[in-house]
């Protein structure tokens, strides 16, 4: 199994079990004991090696006795591989579903990502690697993570997908078959298949026809809101099919059709079902326009209680209308497998890592596959390494691909201008690191925008622009292109307009009282700090530092991703330097990291580390020491055990000793460490509370890397951004108003 594989399957199965995903550092452990890396290894190799340094005693424990459980057998460092395949083969054995609640695949597209570098992103404030993210503004490199398939004898490529359909096209919706015909013996009328474009949804409609005419529905009645040449479409299709199947004579007008058509649907006799193809077509704001009213009545009809047919509906959007009761039903993107399948069957040369990538980008979307593969035989000569190597920059380049976005733009643009403005407004990230944008950097973007802005957002959300994410929305890296090509257009990307984001994001503060008064106390904990490093980098380092701490969350390694200190080497952390640049933040990590510790072994180990380290301030360390004075060392007789057996009693001993007392210890240690070191580690947040802290910073990293992505932003603009980011709204207001005084004067 290749190790990205086993990693996904294994985040899976503790995610499905404790709600929560692997951490970098856990990811990076678990990358190198697969691997049969030594801790030392793993080490040089992880490129926040502080955060390891300081975790990996602590972290890699943990993670063996979570993935223990989780698997129900002992895991450790050196067997971690047997006990997770053996779990995979015991699954493939049985009638269970392979995959875990979320394919690894999935969860690349539209998932939480863990934001390496807690100081990271807002420590690259300066302009330095400008060149290179101008270079790399249209690079998606960044975005792919491989996804490899799972080398396992049990399940090849061509077992995976059962084929249902004599189509060939029709691949990988076993599942989905399933599905609608639950939501048929429901008893649910109208079903609306809906999704973004290409994603099959006709196809399955189709397919889906043809098992319900099995389950015995019939006659069927379709109709293409595409093929309408003229207002009376509706209304002589269904004289039409009155006439042929029930030899019904033509009414004189519409209310009598409906009226006859409503007598056979309510039939015992006839199970009716009806296909209504494009229904997007019809809707202006998930509503039908004027001149579609015959369709609105038409769908009245079939989705009343009374009546026994069963309607099939396909929509870019969904339908908002009174009256009218319609299941929506989310059609999702094909697995990977089904594109590796649909390739293979096409005579392409596979590349692993190319289809994996290609796969991610366009979103498992059934028409690119299709599309694609002839490209690929007729331009490549069947070479998918080859056509994505050449084509892997614009996603956008087929014209196929590149009409059926326009056109959802130019519709978007016709009938809700507004709600385009922030769809290409979402393109101020040009990055393809980040797929979750949290909800209020969206909000933010509606900067001339106060009222109804959710209302606006879900105008994109109904119309599969953007997807609905936790806290946050999934922009498809394809749409997320042709934003960055319109806001071009509309609106010229530059300094000023991040300043009006910069103004949004600060006004949270203004309507939350407790982010205030934890930026106030971040602010003044940094002010005491005297290092060589830019002030809001130090800031956003203390804000994570105390975040970590007080909700027991990860949202970002220490020191490291995109770090940059002052005379001190790019995401390495010089221990020969800490002592003379960096010792005030090194021994505040060290302490927080003790106070971390969740057993006997981890906190006395910790201990005696931060003793070493407390040199500097004999105050705290004279503390310190007595504290660790009052620790048991706990010993037994060696004598009376073997190694092995004393070692075994050693960790009984310790774990009932930390189970009785090591909270109380945490918590003097937190004492000290609040006196001591002014952190402010005994505020408390409620869970709204916590993931406002957690958005906050977010919006702000996405606020330095858009400042980084832009070439025209003056100085005094980076300045000012650079310079108030993760300050209270108090000191900000304090500083303008200073700046205008200078003005003036």
């Amino acid at each position: 199994m290749d190790v990205e594989a086993a990693l996904e399957y294994a985040d899976d199965l503790v995610s499905a079990k404790t709600g929560k995903r692997f951490n970098d550092v856990q990811r990076a452990i678990f990358r190198g004991a697969w691997q049969g890396k030594t801790y030392k290894e793993i080490h040089q190799n992880y490129p926040g090696r502080s955060t390891l340094d300081h975790k990996e005693r602590n972290v890699a424990p943990k993670l063996w006795k979570l993935l223990s459980e989780v698997i129900g057998e002992k895991v450790s460092k050196d067997n971690l591989q047997e006990p997770l395949k053996k779990v995979l083969k015991l699954r493939l054995h049985s009638d269970t579903n392979l995959q875990p609640q979320n394919s690894s695949a999935e969860r690349v597209i539209a998932s939480d990502s863990d934001f390496v570098g807690c100081a990271g992103a807002l420590a690259a404030v300066s302009s330095d690697d400008k060149v290179e993210h101008q270079q790399s503004h249209w690079k998606i490199q960044a975005f792919f993570e491989r996804v490899q398939q799972w080398d396992l004898e049990e399940k090849t490529p061509q077992e995976k997908i059962t084929i249902t359909s004599q189509n060939p096209n029709f691949l990988g919706r076993d599942e989905v078959i399933t599905e609608l015909n639950q939501v048929v013996s429901k008893g649910e009328r109208v079903i609306l298949i809906h999704a973004e474009g290409g994603v099959g949804k006709t196809l399955l409609a189709e397919e889906y026809l043809k098992e319900l005419k099995k389950q015995g529905f019939h006659p069927v009645l379709k109709l293409y809101i595409r093929e309408i040449q003229k207002i009376s479409y509706i209304e002589d299709k269904l004289e039409n099919w009155l006439k042929e199947h029930f030899e019904e004579e033509p009414k004189q007008n519409f209310d009598l059709t409906l009226d006859s058509l409503r007598d056979k649907l309510e039939d015992d006799v006839h199970r009716i079902v009806v296909l209504i193809d494009d229904l997007h077509l019809t809707l202006q704001n998930s509503s039908f326009t004027s001149s579609h009213y015959r369709c609105r009545e038409l769908l009245k009809v079939l989705s009343s209680s009374t009546v026994q047919s069963v309607t099939l509906i396909t929509s870019r959007e969904l339908l908002h209308e009174p009256g009218i009761r319609a299941y929506p039903y989310l059609l999702k993107e094909l697995k990977r497998e089904v594109w590796e399948q649909y390739f293979v069957s096409s005579n392409i040369i596979i590349d692993a890592d190319s289809l994996n990538e290609m796969y991610i980008a366009y979103g498992g979307n059934a028409e690119v596959m299709s599309v694609f593969s002839g490209d690929i035989v007729t331009t490549a000569k069947g070479n998918l390494r080859d056509y994505w190597q050449d084509n892997r920059d614009d996603l956008l380049v087929n014209p196929t691909l590149f009409n059926l976005i326009d056109r959802q733009f130019n519709k978007l643009k016709r009938e809700n201008f507004t709600a385009y403005k922030l769809l290409c407004r979402l393109g101020f990230y040009t990055s393809q690191d980040v797929s979750i944008l949290p909800k209020i950097w969206v909000f933010c973007l509606l900067w001339d925008i106060l009222e109804d802005r959710q209302q606006i957002v879900n105008a994109l959300r109904d119309r599969s622009l953007i997807k609905k994410r936790d806290n946050g929305y999934y922009l498809h890296p394809v749409i997320q292109s042709k934003a960055i090509a319109d806001l071009k257009i509309i609106e010229n990307p530059n300094g000023e307009k991040l300043l009006l984001i910069k103004k949004q994001i600060d006004g949270i503060q203004k309507t939350n009282q407790s982010l205030q008064h934890f930026l106030e106390l971040i602010n003044k904990k940094s002010d005491l700090v005297k290092v060589p490093c830019h002030p809001a980098n130090v800031r956003a380092f203390y804000y994570i530092l105390v975040y970590d701490l007080l909700t027991a969350r990860h949202i970002a390694g220490y020191l490291g991703g995109a770090c940059k200190f002052e005379g001190v080497e790019e995401n390495v952390f010089d221990y020969d330097l800490v002592y003379e640049h960096l010792y005030d933040i090194f021994l505040d990590l060290s302490l927080v990291c003790t106070i971390f510790s969740d057993s006997y072994g981890e906190f006395y180990s910790d201990l005696n580390y931060g003793c070493r380290i407390n040199d500097h301030n004999s105050d705290l360390l004279q503390v310190w020491q007595k504290f660790k004075a009052q620790i048991p060392e706990i010993t037994e007789d060696l004598e009376k055990f073997s190694d092995v057996e004393w070692r075994e009693q050693k960790q009984l001993v310790e774990e009932f000793w930390w189970q009785i007392h090591g909270q109380d210890w945490i918590e003097d240690l937190k004492a000290i460490v609040i006196q001591y070191r002014q952190l402010p580690l005994d505020i408390i947040f409620n869970d709204e509370q916590t993931e406002i802290l957690n958005q906050y910073y977010d919006v702000n990293k996405l606020l330095i890397d858009c400042l980084n992505s832009l070439c025209n932003v003056s100085p005094e603009v980076r300045s000012h951004i650079e310079d108030t980011l993760l300050l209270p709204i108090a000191e900000i207001e304090k500083r303008q108003l200073e700046r205008r005084n200078e003005i003036a004067f």
